[in-house]
C-alpha cells in the first residue's frame, strides 16, 4: 500500500487520540518514534481481521484498471 509520510502522520496521531496506539518518541538522533497497540486497538484489531474476511468472501474485486486509471 502506497501512502505518503503526511498521511500516514495523519493517521497515526487520529488512531493515538482514540486511544488505539501509543505514541513512544526516543531521544535519538535521527529522532526515532514507535507505535504500539493499546488494549482496545488490540479488541479493535478483531473486528477489522473479522470485517476483512468478510470482504474477501463476499465482496466482489476491483479490477486493476480501476485500481490504477490511466493517465
Amino acid at each position: 500500500i502506497k501512502i505518503s509520510p503526511r498521511v500516514l502522520s495523519e493517521r497515526l496521531r487520529r488512531l493515538q487520540e482514540a486511544g488505539l496506539v501509543t505514541r513512544k518518541l526516543y531521544p535519538e538522533i535521527p529522532p526515532r518514534v514507535e507505535y504500539a497497540l493499546t488494549p482496545m486497538g488490540a479488541a479493535a484489531l478483531k473486528v477489522v481481521d473479522a470485517l476483512a474476511e468478510f470482504g474477501e468472501k463476499w465482496l466482489p474485486r476491483p479490477n486493476a484498471e480501476a485500481l490504477n486509471p490511466a493517465s
